[in-house]
């Protein structure tokens, strides 16, 4: 990484690596590392995942590079303070607009000294609001040359029939043929009392949690006093 300086990351795993260069740079190296990222839930999710390392920052890209939305790129100014970091980590650069990407590659070129940069970025996956991308593509694609990592392996789910239909939904709108070829033995039928028993028969036989995720609070409270009741032997069979 030293020796060259500018690294590419793609496809799934991304953060994980990440937050491993991050400990490593920050504490076995004590190096200064900034961690950019597009939104600020993602900023408190590395938070909740990094240990405690000196030398390691986690702020969005409009505050770490102090971006205002009504700067224009020839009247940005980056902040000083940039000046004493050695390595940047920009995580999802894909939802990163064009605005912002120009800004951010005026700051590292304005730079004294020479930093090391990590993008990770997966462009198949979320998108810019502002649905264009070039100048992050372009910043992404003068770094491969020197180093680029593509994850093959996917760690969330081992599920063939899964990952065929993300494969294919994340290219193109799946027409309705395909959504109810996929979806047509996924579905419960019968009322949420039925459904109840049935995870928590898979649980059972399992061994493993069976976890139910709701659009509402009004939903997970169902859910909830339906367990319940099975566990207290009032849901009967």
């Amino acid at each position: 990484l030293r020796r060259q300086r500018q690294m590419c990351i793609r496809d799934s795993g991304k953060t994980a690596v990440l937050i491993e260069i991050a400990c490593q740079a920050g504490e076995g190296k004590e190096l200064v590392v900034n961690i950019l990222c597009p939104t600020g839930t993602l900023v408190h999710a590395y938070n909740d995942r990094l240990p405690d390392v000196p030398n390691v920052t986690v702020e969005t890209i409009h505050s770490g590079l102090h971006i205002r939305d009504n700067d224009k790129v020839v009247d940005y100014a980056p902040p000083s303070r940039l000046r004493k970091v050695d390595v940047f980590l920009l995580d999802e650069a894909s939802q990163i607009d064009d605005d912002v990407a120009c800004k951010f590659a005026q700051a590292i070129k304005e730079l004294p000294q020479k930093v090391i940069i990590g993008i990770a970025h997966d462009f198949k996956q979320l998108q810019a609001v502002g649905g264009v991308q070039n100048a992050m593509r372009t910043i992404c694609a003068s770094c491969e040359p020197h180093n680029t990592f593509v994850l093959k392996t996917v760690h969330r789910t081992a599920d063939p029939g899964l990952l065929a239909y993300l494969a294919v939904i994340r290219l193109v709108q799946p027409t309705r043929q395909f959504l109810y070829q996929y979806w047509k033995r996924r579905r419960w039928r019968g009322d949420l009392v039925s459904c109840v028993r049935r995870g928590l028969k898979i649980a059972e036989t399992t061994g493993k949690p069976f976890k139910w995720f709701t659009v509402t609070n009004q939903g997970t409270n169902e859910v909830n006093i339906w367990r319940w009741r099975k566990k207290s032997g009032s849901l009967l069979y």
